[in-house]
């Protein structure tokens, strides 16, 4: 089993963990292209989800609960590795004439609700360009947060990347 640690803002993070997104999108086909190798060879992908440090940037008068929502809370989980999932990826292309995507017969109204983005936001995130969404089945959120010492990490990747030690460090 390969283990790649992603790294999300915690606002993003937030929407994941309450089951509000379940399409992450990355620039480039990098993700898209090591998950199709991994695939043809086989091999079983497992997602450690790495909360960024970066500065949240949540809406404070929101009306529905969620899962960490409060400042002090985000402030807790910046910089920890707080779940894990599965992930197949589909690919994205975006032109002057929308949005071509290909992902397990996926509607682009699918990518663009699940990922949480609007055509505009989609489209100003890839330039333009090409993309990886990933599909989130299988979360599983830890009791404990974890550190990236924990899988054999010194610091975190500004995108994902592979693991020193794999995901089964005991997580609950």
């Amino acid at each position: 089993m390969k283990t790649i640690v992603i790294s999300i803002r915690p606002e993003w993070a937030c929407k994941i963990l309450n089951g509000e997104k379940s399409i992450e999108v990355r620039k480039g086909l990098a993700l898209y292209n090591a998950l199709k190798k991994a695939k043809e060879k086989g091999e079983e992908v497992e997602f450690l989800m790495y909360v960024t440090t970066a500065k949240p940037h949540l809406k404070t008068n929101q009306s529905h609960s969620t899962f960490y929502l409060t400042e002090d809370s985000l402030r807790n989980l910046n910089g920890k590795v707080v779940a894990k999932f599965k992930g197949d990826a589909g690919r994205i292309d975006v032109d002057d004439m929308g949005i071509l995507y290909e992902g397990d017969g996926m509607s682009c109204e699918t990518l663009l609700h699940g990922s949480r983005l609007t055509f505009k936001q989609l489209d100003d995130y890839l330039l333009g360009g090409k993309g990886t969404a990933l599909h989130i089945r299988d979360l599983k959120i830890f009791d404990k947060p974890k550190t990236l010492a924990d899988y054999g990490l010194k610091r975190a990747p500004q995108s994902w990347g592979y693991t020193k030690k794999g995901g089964t460090n005991g997580e609950s």
